[in-house]
């Protein structure tokens, strides 16, 4: 039965003279309607002190329940919210005390409008306000204490305070060093973030002070930057004075403190003519730009990518190498510094091992004791102009021409030579072309101790051929072709779990691409060992360089033949396919059925790392050229050299590495797998003749050549390792150098003046 119902559920007279009066609020104020809507619900209802039992005592009701202010800047002062006090008792109502608690309570502020009595019926109202003192949120209690059975009353108050707008800049200056006029530096970049809670407003990013013409910059920050966000602006340096450049890079915005600005500093250095333009940032160009640098010549080293080093920063970490007394100049102060880098670590094998980003940090730190060297990365190959059998400069994709006295093509595949219209090949020669017994190609190799069926259909001609097998259209054993060895990548891997990275899982994957290594794996007995086909060699820090081993590997044999006479487009469509080809062989290894389980484990334990390779996503930034075009120059070096069976009167540095060559083709020959591949042997060192770096004088006269150098491919197969490339890219730096000083053609240097710099520097020149 209701409250205000008799009996027989009929309302009593109070109730209905109360609702007459609730329905009757025409021509009254806002404040007197609030007033009498409280009264009346709380008639209706049975609220208030009645509803106690005590028809003398005040009751008071609060209006609203809580009040939450939102989001504020901190020391922004909010618009004032009023909480209502009713007193829709039957006595006065006694305010004693009005308090504000809470963390930080200090935030708020209270007006109390309600003095210390309020009549029976009767309204007042507390003002409250939030002026956020410090970010987060602020949290508080009202209290009032009074004379109602309910005291005291209470009210929960909150609201958020927003840091401010900010502007932190990191870091505080950038530091160009010293570079040519009229060069452009690498950009640095400027980090911008808004540490508080609001947008912050951007007014303009600029350049000031006395130098401010020679930098650039590039803003990606735009009009304005979101709380808790960053953004970057690039700067670089192109100095148009041989003099101290200085200036600030200046954002001007609504944080305080503005506006933030950034010092600058740089250093024009005047262009020393004739100067010594190095294509190619490879461990060969390296230590030719040193060489001649320390010989006090302007060096500008040139780089297509954006990372010095070559295969040795690109996944070579386990160096191929040979006796160590036939290592020396600048070849070996690298392995020492790299021993240096991991103090003395064994792992490293006294530098000869190690991770990628080591041997660029090394690399770079080396260049950067040459102040005399410009490195320029992003430069690759335009054009070339020449003056007769001169080189005058040579054009970059950037758009700078590049000019010197004397250039080196030290790039893998030889780009700069060719482009000279210098004389090169590709390919095999025949054994009569250099009278070599190793010449051409190869006595084909069954694949396999045991025949491997080649067709796809096992026994069925007709159903062609699996995949990677070739028709036997090979030459005579010792005839020219013009196949190059197979390529891949030099993969960086671990088997520590918190820095691997999963094999990629290639697109378009289908395990019969790989039918010839289940064939293998079948017909195996005992089961087949994963060193039978892949070489993980250890580096540093749980990591290992995997390589290509045995007959099918990483290698995609025929994939690499039309790499060295490619476009830049054909390069990339390669080198792209070849990383496919990998991807797909790391997921048939851990994925197919005829795998041995202990293969498939030892794959899924390893993968690409996290700290290598970060731009890339672990991946290798170059393909592995093991060789592509070579000069035919002045002296074209061949196994009768290897064997030391000539006189060499001018030897720069010492070769010795095996003649170690990889699959040029998988063919069937009368159904069954074959394979062609030469099968080295190792030499003891022998000299390297300096005529191997230089083209034919009728050609070019200021060009050297220490990687695409002048040899018989026998003969390239054992001097193609990075080591024996530093050693003749420092001889190169030092003829550049002499022949600089002497004016003259490179063919013509002096010998007896570029042994002795050589030997002064280090270097090794005759056998051990």
């Amino acid at each position: 039965m209701g409250k205000h119902q008799n009996l027989f559920g009929q309302r009593s007279e109070a109730h209905v003279s109360v609702e007459r009066l609730c329905r009757t609020r025409n021509g009254m104020s806002y404040r007197r309607k609030l007033v009498l809507l409280l009264a009346c619900t709380a008639a209706l209802c049975g609220c208030g002190s009645n509803s106690s039992g005590n028809s003398n005592a005040p009751a008071v009701q609060i209006s609203p329940g809580s009040i939450n202010f939102g989001a504020l800047p901190v020391g922004t002062k909010s618009p004032p919210q009023f909480l209502t006090l009713l007193n829709n008792g039957n006595a006065p109502l006694a305010i004693s005390n009005v308090t504000l608690t809470g963390t930080p309570a200090s935030s708020f502020t209270i007006t109390n409008g309600c003095g210390t009595t309020l009549a029976s019926g009767s309204t007042c109202q507390i003002q409250l306000t939030l002026l956020p003192n410090a970010p987060g949120q602020a949290t508080a209690s009202l209290s009032i204490a009074d004379n109602a059975p309910n005291s005291p009353q209470s009210v929960a108050i909150s609201g958020t305070g927003l840091a401010p707008a900010g502007a932190l800049v990191s870091p505080p200056s950038l530091s160009f060093g010293s570079i040519l006029v009229d060069m452009q530096s690498a950009a640095q970049t400027v980090q911008l973030t808004n540490p508080g809670g609001e947008t912050l407003s951007i007014t303009s990013v600029g350049l000031t002070g006395p130098g401010a013409s020679s930098y650039t910059l590039t803003n990606s920050c735009g009009s304005t930057l979101a709380a808790e966000a960053s953004c970057k602006i690039a700067v670089d340096f192109g100095p148009t004075a041989a003099t101290s450049l200085s200036a600030s890079l200046v954002i001007a915005d609504n944080a305080s403190g503005s506006p933030q600005s950034v010092a600058l500093t740089g250093t024009g250095r005047a262009r020393l003519l004739p100067s010594v333009i190095v294509y190619g940032a490879t461990p060969a160009g390296i230590a030719a730009a040193i060489e001649a640098a320390q010989l006090g010549k302007q060096v500008t080293l040139l780089e297509p990518s954006q990372h010095v080093g070559g295969m040795m920063s690109s996944g070579l970490g386990f160096s191929d190498t040979y006796a160590s007394a036939a290592i020396g100049g600048i070849a070996r102060q690298f392995f020492q510094n790299v021993n240096t880098y991991y103090a003395g670590n064994p792992a490293s094998g006294g530098g000869l091992y190690f991770e990628p980003h080591a041997a660029e940090d090394v690399f770079n730190s080396m260049l950067a004791q040459q102040s005399n060297i410009t490195i320029v990365p992003g430069a690759s190959l335009a054009s070339v102009q020449m003056t007769g059998t001169a080189i005058a400069g040579l054009t970059a994709s950037n758009g700078v021409t590049y000019a010197g006295g004397e250039y080196i093509d030290a790039s893998y595949t030889g780009d700069l030579m060719a482009a000279a219209n210098v004389t090169y090949t590709v390919g095999r020669e025949s054994t009569l072309e250099y009278d070599e017994p190793s010449a051409g190609v190869s006595t084909p190799a069954l694949f396999g101790l045991e025949p491997i069926d080649p067709y796809s259909t096992p026994g069925d001609p007709n159903s062609g051929l699996i995949a990677h097998v070739q028709p036997d259209t090979l030459g005579a054993p010792g005839t020219a072709d013009s196949s190059v060895m197979a390529y891949n990548y030099r993969m960086c891997i671990t088997f520590d779990p918190s820095n691997k990275i999963p094999f990629p899982v290639p697109a378009l994957y289908n395990p019969a691409e790989f039918e010839i290594l289940g064939r293998l794996s079948e017909g195996t007995n005992p089961p087949m060992q994963i060193t039978g086909f892949l070489v993980a060699n250890e580096l540093p820090n749980n990591k290992l360089d995997m390589n290509t081993h045995g007959y099918f590997s990483t290698n995609e044999v025929g994939e690499s033949n039309g790499y060295p006479n490619g476009s830049a487009a054909q390069r990339e469509q390669i080198a792209a396919e070849q990383a496919r080809y990998i991807q797909a062989l790391m997921y048939f290894l851990q994925t197919d059925s005829r795998i041995p389980k202990a293969v498939q484990q030892k794959v899924q334990g390893v993968g690409l790392c996290k700290d290598e390779f970060t731009d890339n996503g672990g991946w290798p930034r170059q393909i592995y050229v093991r060789e592509a075009r070579r000069m035919i120059g002045t002296y074209v070096l061949t196994e009768a050299d290897v064997n030391l069976q000539t006189t060499v009167p001018d030897s720069i540095g010492l070769g010795g590495y095996n003649i170690d060559d990889h699959n040029h083709h998988i063919v069937n020959i009368d159904g069954a797998v074959y394979v062609d591949r030469r099968v080295g042997y190792h030499p003891s060192p022998y000299p390297i003749s300096y005529r191997i770096l230089t083209p034919l004088v009728s050609q070019v006269s200021n060009l050297l050549v220490p990687v695409d150098f002048s040899s018989s491919d026998v003969a390239y197969n054992s001097l193609r390792i990075e080591t024996t490339y530093m050693i003749v890219g420092q001889a190169a730096g030092a003829a550049a150098s002499l022949a600089i000083d002497a004016q003259q053609p490179v063919q013509d240097v002096d010998y007896g003046a570029l042994s002795a710099q050589l030997q002064k520097d280090g270097a090794v020149l005759t056998p051990p």
